[in-house]
Parts: C-alpha cells; structure tokens; sequence
C-alpha cells in the first residue's frame, strides 16, 4: 500500500464504540487498517460531512452509521486523489436524504406548515436515522462555527477517557449506532444534546461540576435525551420543516444557516416535560448501571449557583435544564432523594483529570 497514512477514528456501526484506525490515502480509495484487518472503501463512495481546523469527517453512501474522523492534514493529500472530499458540498447526496424525509413524514408534513409544535414528535420519530445524521451533522457544522472545538491535543484524549461511559448509558438507554461526545471551549457551563447522536460539552461544565459521578449524571440526562430524539423534536418544534429543509441543503449558504440556526437556537429549548423525563431517566441509568444517582442532584445544585443572576449571552445554551427556572430546587431535591452513599466510582481519578483538561484549562 503507497500513500499518505494518517491516524484516525471510525465509527463503523457495528457497535458504539469508536476504534482507532490506520488509513491511507491509496490510488483506489481510503485503506482503512483496524488491528491488522485492512479494507479499503472507494472514493467514490465517500462524502464530506464537514470539517473543521482540526479534522475533518467523512461518511459512506449505504451505510449511514459509518463515521470517519481524520486529522485536517488529511485534507491536501484527499485533494489529489479525490477533490469531492476536500470541499464541502452538499449536491445529490443530501437532495436524496430530503427526499427520504419527505417521504417518511409526508403524512406528518402539512401539519408541521401550520402546527410545527403539535407535529413534532411524531415527525421526528418518523424521521429517517440517515436524515437525522444529516441534520445533526449540519447543526453541529453551525453551533461550533460560534462554540470552537477544544484543541485535539487535549481533547482526544479526553474523548477516549469517556467513551467507556458513554457506551454504558447508550446501552442502558437504548441507544442504537455510536454517540459522539464533542468538547467545546465556552465558558458556559452547559451540555447539549443534538439531532444524530451527538453530545457538546463546554469547557465551563467541566470547570463547574467537581466530581467524575457529576459529569456522569450530567452525561445520563443527556443520554436521555439522545434516546427520546429531544434535540430533533425541539428543532422540529420551533423551526418547522421550512427551516429544517434549509438546514440538510444548505440551499442559502453556511452564512445564512448561522443566522437562521442562532436565532432559533434561542427558542430551542426542551420542554419541561422533556426535562423531568431526561431525570428520571438519568437516575433509573445511574442506579441500574450502579452509580450513585445523588450525583445529579449535586450537579444541578453546581450549575444553579453557577448561572444565578448570570448576564452573559447564551443565546447557544440549547438545554433548558441548567436555568434557574422555578423548578430547579424540586428537581434538586427528587435527585438527592436516590443518593446512594458508598456507591461505585463512575469514573476512574486518571479518565476524570483527563475529560476535565480537555480543553487544556481555557473556557472562552
């Protein structure tokens, strides 16, 4: 094999985890070598899903679940052998995952036009996995464009000390195909669930919640709302099928997405009922898997005191559940209640100092 190599991560499916990959930029496509076991996948059935100073991410048509990440490096020798995967582009690829939303929700379509609220659970639930990818993949594309990505030199290593949890709360909640936890530098102590399996975590939760069980119970309630598609129903519910449209083609350019994903991201908020499910669900994880479920109440009762009276703009603090809305204290309180003293380290000393230097001690 002959060709630029470069250390990777893939996703491939067949189950959550990430593994790590050898690839090369071959003549006929990207040799992937997985512990001594090499394939290699054409380019021509490759695409661009996005990319950013730090890497870049492809997908496989036919395999929605197929997830590669590459250094940005990869990016000058990819342009040789295949320019369609140094551009980011939307073309065929994303008309016909339109077409597959459509078609799954044309039922469902003509109410969102007019009651977008009432229609957004079962259109999101009606929402093809490969569409739900795609839309993910492009919120993700324009939050991180006002939320840059921790340094990968720091933050890989934290996303490989997670990632055993976060494949224990995908099991327990049901979750099928791999959940991506993103590190973010913002100050905001804050943890997003969006469409497509996909978690943000700021550098300011980090710096706020003080024990690996609070991240823990922080990640579960994220985890549920993964599991219930939350992130996909409150786009849906806010933005409507026009919007989202705009969003999977791209059709007005990554300038405008931003406008239109800001100023919705400002209404994009879980309901309450979403919220009190989301704890349930984390806590009934916590115990099932062990844990001490206490550690939500504790992480709550951080991020309260943390936000109180807090000026900044958080226009990109999608979940509700870290505001000082009036029910917090209850919430706190419910949490506190399942404490279970003496329980079982979530994670260990070593994987928490190294998720909480993921972005090398700087929030912005």
């Amino acid at each position: 094999m002959t060709g630029a190599a470069f250390d990777g991560r893939l996703h491939d499916g067949a189950s959550a985890a990430a593994h790590a990959v050898r690839v090369i930029a071959s003549p006929d496509g990207l040799t992937i070598d997985q512990d001594g076991a090499a394939s290699t996948v054409p380019y021509a059935e490759l695409h661009l899903l996005d990319v950013d100073a730090q890497s870049l991410r492809l997908g496989r048509r036919g395999a929605p679940e197929f997830r590669l990440i590459l250094p940005a490096a990869a990016r000058e020798a990819l342009k040789a052998q295949a320019p369609h995967l140094a551009r980011v582009g939307h073309g065929g690829r994303m008309l016909a995952l339109v077409g597959g939303l459509i078609a799954a929700s044309a039922v469902l379509a003509a109410a969102v036009f007019w009651g977008a609220p009432l229609a957004a659970e079962p259109l999101a639930r009606h929402t093809p996995a490969a569409a739900e990818a795609a839309i993910g993949d492009n919120v993700a594309a324009q939050i991180s464009l006002a939320m840059r990505p921790c340094p990968a030199s720091t933050a890989e290593p934290a996303v490989r000390a997670t990632q055993a949890l976060v494949d224990r709360l995908a099991a327990a909640n049901g979750v099928e195909g791999p959940v991506e936890v993103t590190f973010v530098r913002t100050a905001a102590p804050n943890a997003i669930a969006l469409p497509g399996r996909r978690i943000f975590v700021t550098a300011g939760l980090l710096d706020t919640v003080e024990s690996g069980a609070e991240y823990a119970a922080v990640l579960a309630h994220e985890m549920a709302h993964v599991a219930a598609r939350d992130g996909l129903v409150a786009l849906y519910r806010h933005a409507g099928l026009g919007l989202m449209l705009e969003v999977i083609t791209g059709g007005s350019g990554v300038a405008q997405q931003l406008v239109l994903l800001s100023g919705q991201l400002t209404e994009l908020r879980f309901t309450r009922a979403q919220e009190q499910r989301a704890d349930d669900r984390a806590l009934a994880t916590l115990a099932q898997l062990g844990h001490d479920p206490g550690a939500l109440g504790r992480a709550l009762a951080r991020l309260k005191a943390e936000t109180q009276g807090d000026e900044k703009d958080t226009r990109f603090d999608v979940p509700e559940w870290i505001e000082s809305h009036p029910d917090i204290d209850a919430r706190i309180k419910a949490a506190q209640a399942k404490a279970r003293p003496g329980a079982a380290p979530t994670l260990s000393e070593d994987a928490w100092a190294t998720i909480r230097a993921a972005c090398d001690g700087k929030a912005q």
